[in-house]
């Protein structure tokens, strides 16, 4: 491609490898092993699951393990000769997150799941309480309060719709209104939940446009509802929809890391065929309900990729959904456990972006 300097290639034992820097050379099929690793590319080929997506239940490879890092570390050293100890400064950073998929009790899907889901939703009576998600999230920002954490907060734009996967509020509703009003009063950030079809429909930047007019204030965040994309377009319509970050890249079933990376990074722009100018921000954990029943596993596993993260003085995100809490109580003492952990490690949990892009 123009404009790209093409890496000398040499013949080794039978093996095509890379001159990368002086006598260092890195065998072709390895770096296009990362690459696949880097792109979500090895994904391809496996089952989907019922959203579309990757189903996680072939994950055949060891997801605490930034492996990208390993690499890309292990070649700086071979290139260096150790010469230099890497980089530390700074503090790592963890984004605590939340998906704002509920403005109130009252819709009619949240009734039908209260009566259908009574062990896994709000049951009926809190339901009817069209603040029992506001509710919910103070307490929520209460905790954060306590050790400077400021969340970013992903909002679906609407309209609101009755489908199975639609949008469960209007961001220019009277619930939605005070959720934001609540969300920006804490100081924390808003950004975009592009909706269940956003990929399809190629409507991120009318999604923008319609929550950056009732937050008044530009929306360059974005994470998808039920983490739906396809990485091979995905990057291309952020950057046509003015995104500029994105916590989309992980994964809802598995603690860990989905890309390798244990830090941000600029995802690769397939239609483009460059990096992309949108910042990825990877996740790492999202809360499911069995957590509560295995809590101290669930933790430890989740502070050693935390760990992880440290080593490589990275980014990352932990998603909590403030549903999550309005079903059990339990949520607020796992939470402030998780907090606690990452600010012992010594995590910047301020929520400034990664290149103080705000």
């Amino acid at each position: 491609m123009a404009g790209i300097e093409v890496p000398l290639e040499v013949s080794l034992n039978n093996e095509t490898k890379l001159v990368i820097s002086g006598n260092v050379c890195v065998s072709r099929d390895k770096l296009e092993q990362i690459f696949k690793i880097l792109t979500l590319s090895r994904e391809e080929g496996f089952p989907r699951d019922i959203h579309g997506r990757f189903d996680q239940s072939f994950v055949n490879w060891n997801t605490d393990i930034p492996e990208v890092n390993v690499f890309a570390e292990a070649i700086r050293n071979e290139v260096l000769g150790n010469r230099q100890e890497l980089s530390r400064n700074g503090n790592f950073k963890i984004f605590f997150t939340h998906d704002i998929d509920w403005v109130t009790g009252r819709e009619v899907f949240s009734y039908i799941k209260s009566f259908r889901n009574r062990d896994s939703w709000i049951p009926f009576k809190d339901a009817m309480n069209k603040n029992v998600f506001l509710d919910t999230y103070r307490k929520i920002c209460n905790i954060e309060k306590r050790y400077g954490v400021k969340s970013w907060n992903f909002m679906l734009s609407g309209p609101h719709k009755y489908g199975r996967y639609s949008s469960r509020y209007d961001s220019k509703s009277e619930s939605a209104m005070k959720m934001i009003k609540l969300i920006l009063g804490y100081g924390n950030y808003i950004g975009l939940h592009g909706s269940y079809k956003a990929f399809e429909d190629d409507s991120y930047g009318e999604e923008v446009k319609r929550l950056e007019s009732v937050v008044t204030k530009s929306i360059i965040a974005h994470r998808n509802h039920y983490l739906r994309f396809h990485p091979e377009k995905f990057w291309n319509q952020l950057e046509n929809a003015g995104i500029r970050y994105d916590f989309s890249v992980g994964y809802s079933a598995h603690i860990g890391f989905r890309n390798g990376m244990a830090s941000c990074y600029y995802p690769f722009n397939f239609i483009q065929e460059r990096a992309s100018n949108v910042v990825e921000v990877p996740l790492i954990y999202m809360d499911r309900l069995n957590h509560l029943k295995e809590q101290d596993k669930i933790y430890s596993n989740l502070i050693r990729v935390v760990e992880e993260i440290k080593e490589y003085n990275g980014c990352a995100s932990v998603l909590f959904h403030p549903e999550s809490f309005a079903i059990s109580d339990n949520w607020y003492v796992f939470y402030e456990r998780v907090i606690r952990g990452v600010v012992d490690l010594g995590a910047d949990v301020s929520g400034n972006l990664p290149f103080n892009e705000l």
